[in-house]
């Protein structure tokens, strides 16, 4: 259990980190110009 809720963890980072690149790209449209 331990290594599953470890894994758990890390890809929740990961999706967050991924979402929270995403709002920062649709936040800064200024880099697509």
């Amino acid at each position: 259990d331990t290594d599953a809720a470890q894994l758990q963890r890390e890809v929740d980072q990961v999706v967050a980190g991924q979402e929270h690149r995403v709002e920062g790209l649709e936040d800064r449209p200024d880099d697509d110009q």
